[in-house]
């Protein structure tokens, strides 16, 4: 069984969104008659041991440890910290006697670690891909070493394999413009991994909002939207958040974090739930709530949290941004689609889905779960992934 070793820079599995695509990747090629290998940086929690060797739902993966910082001085400590991973990871790709009978799939973004492993893989006689998910803005880095690298990576390194999964169209024609073949893949899920059931009951309708990308999402806007819904349907909803600290959300938020008091009737913060735990709630909402501004980032990435919901046959309510809501969407059958990223915007797409009839609702759940099931489970997604590698092969042996 020919063998993909995914490289990256996550602590697998569960290590978040990142993690679950990989997850998912691998699953993807597993269902292609590929033997999938995940190195990654982190603990490694959950896992069946087969002769020493970590196995998590038949992925086997080897996670390098974190990276401790010693140096006092600060560009000692990013030189060391971006070389780590690259040479950690080329040292498992050794024990492993990676050859030209492989291949590789890079999930990362740093130059160096990128550019130390490929240099071994060349050496080799080994092919590779990368995948690419984020577009950065400036305003998103800490330091201006970090965004140096950043624009660095996604420019020059990225690039190098001539072979690329982008994630958006938006990602596509920018690599296709720098020659490469490319394969449009979005976030994949697994809807058949947990029971699907819709809770026909009469109760409040909920909402819920998973994860913390203050850099993507606008909290201000969801929040102000549920503000300006009269009381009489207040009483009606509730709004889950989860994932986020309600510190982090408070510092956020600054003089506007009066907000979660004004709000607290309809609003529920889970900071943190065992897997199982926010299964059990997502399995319960009605609604995933997205408001996002038209950028950069938002129009090149796609929300690991649209698929992972629509699973449980959440209903996406969501700005119009990006090529979920273009290309896998439907307004009106599986999801509710609003323009703009105001308060204002908000609270019509709110009412637009309070007010639909109940029996409405449940027959748009059910399309959102058939959507999970028909476009982004990673079976049906298998056949195309190995075709590319192995077209990647012939192109390269060529």
């Amino acid at each position: 069984m020919k063998r993909v070793f995914i490289c990256s820079e996550v602590s697998f599995p569960r290590g978040g969104a990142t993690a679950n695509y990989i997850e998912y990747l691998a699953l993807a090629l597993i269902a292609g008659g590929y033997n999938p290998i995940v190195i990654g940086e982190g603990k490694s929690n959950e896992a069946v041991f087969d002769n020493n060797t970590r196995i998590y739902k038949g992925i086997e993966y080897y996670n390098f440890p974190l990276k401790k910082e010693v140096s006092r001085y600060k560009i000692k400590r990013f030189i060391d910290a971006n070389f780590y991973s690259g040479t950690q990871i080329v040292s498992i790709l050794k024990k492993l006697d990676l050859s030209s009978d492989d291949y590789i799939i890079f999930y990362t973004s740093n130059c160096f670690t990128i550019d130390r492993v490929w240099k071994y893989a060349e050496q080799q006689g080994t092919m590779a891909s990368m995948c690419i998910t984020e577009h950065h803005r400036k305003s998103e880095f800490e330091s201006k070493l970090l965004y140096w690298r950043y624009c660095y990576s996604f420019k020059h390194s990225i690039s190098k394999t001539k072979s690329v999964f982008p994630i958006s169209r938006y990602l596509e024609d920018f690599y296709k413009n720098k020659g490469c073949r490319t394969l449009l893949l979005p976030i994949m899920s697994n809807p058949y991994e947990y029971s699907f059931e819709i809770d026909k009951s009469d109760k409040k309708i909920n909402f819920i909002y998973s994860g913390a990308a203050f850099n993507k999402d606008s909290f201000h806007t969801m929040l102000k939207s549920f503000l300006l819904l009269t009381d009489q349907e207040k009483n009606n909803v509730h709004f889950h958040l989860t994932g986020v600290k309600k510190e982090k959300l408070l510092k956020y938020l600054g003089d506007q974090a009066g907000m979660l008091e004004e709000l607290s009737s309809v609003l529920t913060i889970h900071p943190w739930l065992e897997y199982d735990q926010l299964v059990e709630l997502m399995k319960q909402m009605d609604y995933l709530f997205i408001a996002r501004e038209s950028n950069q980032t938002t129009a090149a990435n796609f929300p690991s949290k649209v698929p992972e919901l629509m699973c449980y046959g959440v209903v996406p309510l969501v700005s119009h941004v990006g090529d979920y809501t273009e290309i896998y969407l439907e307004d009106g059958v599986d999801s509710l689609i609003f323009d703009g990223c105001t308060a204002e915007v908000g609270v019509q797409a709110l009412r637009r889905a309070i007010q639909l009839p109940p029996e409405m609702r449940i027959k748009m759940r059910e399309n959102a779960r058939r959507t999970a099931e028909e476009k982004f489970y990673y079976g049906i997604w298998a056949e195309k992934i190995i075709t590319f590698i192995e077209k990647c092969r012939e192109e390269g042996a060529s």
